[in-house]
């Protein structure tokens, strides 16, 4: 159980890596020996095996009435692994351009009455860097 572990860290969904491994261990099957063989139920492997298949790590055989599903190397994983690292490679300066952290919260003060109006005088005057222009 410990593969379906670290086909999960790759991206794959859980049952999506227990039909992996099954046409793996099998050497390619059935649709129903899949099924038994990873614990799903038909109907499920079915849907799970499109996705596979649109993936690039199962590939159908077709075989009389039926239809036999074998699984792709292991390279294609690899490969699959390298294209999600040069996706986000791609979209991390983008990513990092538009994080700013910790939004800064606007600050409210509500001066009151003459010695309110005294504080903003020396905020703005004395402590302001940058020269202030009255008109």
């Amino acid at each position: 159980m410990f593969l379906v572990d670290y086909l999960t860290k790759i991206g794959l969904h859980e049952k999506e890596a227990k039909v992996y491994l099954a046409a793996i261990e099998l050497g390619g099957g059935s649709v129903q020996e899949l099924a038994q063989k990873s614990g799903l139920k038909r109907p499920t492997v079915y849907v799970v095996l499109d996705s596979l298949v649109a993936q690039g790590l199962v590939s159908e055989e077709k075989k009389g009435r039926g239809s036999s599903f074998v699984a792709a190397s292991p390279e294609a994983l690899k490969r699959k692994a390298a294209e999600q690292k040069k996706a986000i490679d791609e979209a991390f300066p983008f990513l990092t351009a538009m994080w700013t952290g910790e939004k800064s919260k606007p600050q409210v003060r509500v001066y009151e009455g003459l010695e309110g109006m005294k504080e903003i005088y020396r905020e703005t005057l004395w402590k302001s860097k940058t020269p202030v222009w009255f008109f």
